[in-house]
């Protein structure tokens, strides 16, 4: 008697490098640094040492003392707490962006990959124009149409990584397709919309992952570069490309006005993409022994 495969048998071997992920250097250092910024942003939402936005203009340009832990700005606003306001607004904008980059990108390079020939190279050709117009470029587009603020970088940087990980999915998919695995389920009569939640998802997922870290940092950084120029989080709301911005003026009478904000915005970035090295080297099977 023949025995019957099982759709449901039909699964990848475990990658030996997922075993060794929790013992990662890497990713504790990674999640440590994300996890201040988290802590701050958290903090920033109960209370905060004034009103970010609060001035005191005899107390301008003041250095850290005891009322103000992190000295005042130009305004006599405290550093500490436009800090805190502004680990909020860059977690946001991150969070936000990178996540219309996974459901909507991740979802059309599926549909890509499991779809026709004419889909895929639809969504291919879009892919490429949108790489066309980086996130700045796109923030000065939308900038004339929608105005600067918080929506507008969040849109600019959400589309780029739409294009990111559109693609991404679509490659990797496209490979775990053409597995035996994957050919075996097809010929056992399974459809392909529960192929792609049951096999191709879970092996792409990994990847996934490690670019939306990857994908953070950088739109940390898109974040801070577009308040800097103007064209994401407006005064009188606290940024820290904004800080920046308002610090350049005061570098020779205060430069910790541009060191602190520089300082959370290295935290973070480089908390994300420790977090995404690890998560690479540790989901990645060809890159462990």
């Amino acid at each position: 008697m023949t025995a019957r495969l099982a759709t449901s048998d039909l699964v990848l071997p475990a990658t030996p490098g997922r075993t060794t992920l929790r013992s990662s250097p890497g990713l504790w250092a990674g999640a440590a640094c994300l996890g201040i910024v988290l802590l701050a942003a958290l903090l920033s939402l109960v209370s905060t040492p004034y009103p970010p936005d609060a001035l005191d203009l005899p107390n301008r340009l003041a250095g850290p003392s005891a009322p103000h832990w992190l000295g005042t700005d130009a305004f006599g606003r405290d550093v500490a707490a436009r800090l805190l306001e502004g680990a909020r607004n860059a977690l946001w904008v991150g969070t936000l962006a990178v996540g219309l980059g996974v459901v909507i990108g991740g979802a059309l390079g599926l549909l890509a990959a499991a779809g026709a020939r004419w889909l895929d190279e639809s969504v291919a050709r879009a892919a490429d124009l949108l790489f066309a117009f980086p996130a700045v470029l796109m923030a000065i587009l939308l900038t004339i149409v929608l105005g600067p603020g918080l929506f507008t970088a969040t849109l600019a940087i959400g589309i780029f990584n739409v294009a990111v990980f559109a693609r991404l999915v679509r490659s990797a998919a496209g490979v775990v397709w053409q597995q035996e695995f994957v050919r075996a389920a097809e010929a056992l009569g399974k459809e392909r919309a529960r192929i792609t939640v049951d096999h191709i998802v879970p092996n792409v997922l990994g990847l996934v992952l490690v670019q939306a870290s990857a994908s953070f940092a950088i739109a940390i950084l898109a974040e801070a570069a577009l308040s800097y120029l103007g064209l994401g989080i407006q005064a009188p709301a606290a940024s820290w490309g904004r800080m920046l911005f308002e610090a350049r003026t005061y570098l020779d009478q205060a430069p910790l006005l541009a060191i602190f904000p520089g300082l959370a915005i290295a935290l973070a970035v480089f908390g994300a993409n420790l977090l995404g090295d690890a998560l690479r080297d540790g989901l990645d099977p060809r890159g462990n022994p």
